[in-house]
């Protein structure tokens, strides 16, 4: 009898392996499920609550140690009760790779397609031979229709692809030149001249705003909120984020800007907030992201003033980090990565501080998110009139920026 099989593009000579279970726990336990014949072995999984918790300390973006959360995270089990921390499990997957032969398969439990996917990375570089990514959520909604819990844990699977898809790139890339693989800086930055980013997409607001279509509204406004939250919690990895600023940054290109760790801009940099022209708000975190490094008051003020703002001006206010001449931003970059990794303890340090001082909540964003998707559901026609201006101010913008500069190429 042929009992061949393939399992996570591996070829097997049966289809008998050890599942993510308390038989993987000890090096002792998978060398006797080898030796017994077991085809493969899977690790017992690392849960996305352990590793948020130990990178933010937070679970499902709450803080344990508030009252007001502190019933409903009390099910969960402690981190000494889980079999492996994420300290530990890096080590593990390379100490059983040594021990035996068999394919070692690392395990990952989760339910959101959000930052922890980064420890994918991790157990990648340990040496397991493949990552099995265990998916559970309860759903709760009634109303929610089982397409669209489908289309969640597609999303899911898509994001982890994505992201191990690039990481390799990086790792393989720093291997051959044989640098340490470690991914310590990431620099955010436009290849168009002049502009750094125009912010959200206009085209698709409008259209959504103009169908007075909520549910939309609330889709793109979490899929906003997504990329935002996890630059605000630093991707809860010990990278140091960098905006390059060389041209303007409106609306959700501020927010953009602003979600890393440092902003360094070129003197013609400007900035603002355009959305109050036409009678919205910036719902994406710019309030929360203002007030961490400037106060509630100035926040809002600038945010209701609808002006722009030159370079100078936010870096006397402590707004942005380093100003460099315009031409010389990649060069401040670079000079900024020299120092500062001199002392990157220090400063991923205080980073910590500053997030367990100012703590970012994902449902306080998310409720932040349904007051503008209240508002844009209000906006009439003159706001919609303008909103069209806008639109075609920003495409004959881009275009005569495309056609006399043209397009340059991503250097970080």
């Amino acid at each position: 009898m042929n009992t061949t099989t393939s399992y996570l593009g591996f070829r097997l000579s049966h289809p008998f392996i050890a599942g993510a279970s308390p038989l993987g726990c000890h090096l002792d336990s998978i060398k006797r499920l080898e030796d017994t014949g077991c085809a493969a072995v899977v690790l017992p999984s690392l849960f996305e609550e352990q590793i948020t918790l130990a990178a933010s300390g937070h679970i499902r973006h709450r803080d344990p140690l508030d009252r007001e959360f502190a019933a409903a995270l009390a099910d969960f089990p402690a981190a000494a009760d889980y079999s492996l921390g994420p300290q530990e499990y890096a080590a593990y997957v390379s100490q059983a790779k040594a021990a035996v032969k068999i394919p070692v398969i690392g395990s990952l439990n989760g339910t959101s397609a959000e930052s922890w996917l980064t420890f994918s990375r991790i157990i990648e570089q340990a040496g397991a031979d493949a990552l099995e990514l265990n998916l559970y959520e309860v759903v709760t909604d009634l109303d929610m229709p089982g397409m669209a819990v489908e289309h969640q844990i597609i999303d899911i699977v898509k994001e982890l692809k994505k992201f191990v898809d690039s990481l390799a790139h990086i790792h393989k890339r720093a291997s051959e030149q044989e640098q340490n693989g470690a991914l310590r800086y990431t620099v955010f930055a436009s290849r168009h001249p002049g502009v750094f980013s125009l912010g959200g997409d206009l085209e698709l607001l409008l259209g959504l705003v103009k169908a007075r279509d909520g549910e939309g509204l609330r889709r793109y406004a979490k899929a906003c909120i997504d990329v935002v939250y996890s630059g605000m919690v630093n991707h809860e990895v010990p990278v140091t984020t960098i905006s390059l600023v060389q041209g303007d940054a409106m609306g959700g290109g501020f927010e953009a800007a602003m979600c890393n760790n440092v902003i360094i801009a070129e003197k013609s940099a400007s900035f603002g907030f355009p959305e109050v022209l036409f009678n919205l708000f910036p719902g994406m975190g710019a309030h929360k992201l203002l007030a961490r490094r400037l106060d509630p008051g100035r926040a809002e003020k600038m945010i209701l003033s609808g002006r722009m703002y030159s370079a100078a001006e936010l870096h006397e206010i402590g707004l942005i980090d380093e100003i460099a001449d315009d031409g010389e931003g990649e060069n401040a970059v670079y000079k900024f990565v020299r120092e500062h990794s001199r002392r990157r303890n220090t400063f991923q340090s205080v980073l910590r501080v500053r997030h367990r001082i100012h703590p970012v909540s994902y449902e306080e964003l998310i409720e932040i998110s349904h007051i503008w998707v209240d508002a844009a559901m209000q906006l009439g026609e003159r706001d919609i009139r303008l909103m069209e201006r806008l639109l075609k101010a920003q495409d004959k913008m881009v275009g005569t920026l495309t056609v006399q500069g043209g397009v340059g190429q991503a250097k970080f």
